[in-house]
């Protein structure tokens, strides 16, 4: 019969121990998100996964920022933001309890940049609020905008005002990195909160 670690997408012992170095993963936890990653691929050893099939996957679906997500761990040199293993396993690190609240503000810094400019403007503000606002479930959206609790295009550019005033110290019209992590460390449920529930 031979030797059964041949299996589809098995991970060797290297790189399992490499993974173990550059996360915050045991041994268990990487070779299950091996699983879900092979999951999402329907069992098929695959390089990459489409963008369409892990956006739907359970742990991202209903996450308001999942395309920006994607746009954050993506390494897709075509642009279609299709995920490697390598990829998936960065997302997923970043997202575990495990890692240090550092690592979640630095990857949400990269999120809330909208255009990417290494900067949070008022526009990627405007972003993230409109992003919250509208959540991500199409299904609900028409009835979630007949609640009170739907900002309006007034509303929404108040709460972007005020935002912007909490986060840009220096007035520049524009958060820096350092800036916005001093905002986020003073929350003490940020590091709770940025994370993937059920992984």
């Amino acid at each position: 019969m031979g030797n059964q670690t041949s299996q589809v997408g098995a991970l060797s012992p290297e790189e399992l121990q490499e993974y173990m170095e550059t996360t915050y993963f045991s041994k268990g936890e990487i070779i299950l998100l091996r699983q879900k990653f092979l999951k999402l691929a329907n069992n098929q050893e695959v390089e990459r996964i489409p963008a369409s099939v892990i956006l739907e996957a359970d742990f991202l679906k209903h996450n308001p920022f999942k395309k920006r997500i994607l746009k954050t761990f993506s390494n897709d040199e075509e642009g279609g933001l299709s995920m490697s293993f390598d990829d998936f396993v960065s997302m997923c690190n970043v997202f575990s309890s495990r890692s240090p609240k550092a690592l979640k503000i630095q990857a949400a810094f990269k999120i809330y940049d909208f255009d990417d400019d290494g900067y949070i403007s008022k526009s990627d503000v405007r972003n993230v609020m409109a992003t919250i606002n509208e959540g991500c479930d199409e299904k609900e959206l028409e009835s979630w905008k007949k609640s009170e609790l739907y900002l309006s295009e007034k509303e929404l550019d108040q709460a972007t005002d005020k935002v912007m005033e909490e986060l840009d110290d220096d007035s520049s019209g524009r958060v820096s990195f350092y800036e916005f992590s001093k905002v986020l460390n003073r929350l003490s449920d940020f590091k709770l909160k940025f994370r993937f529930s059920g992984m």
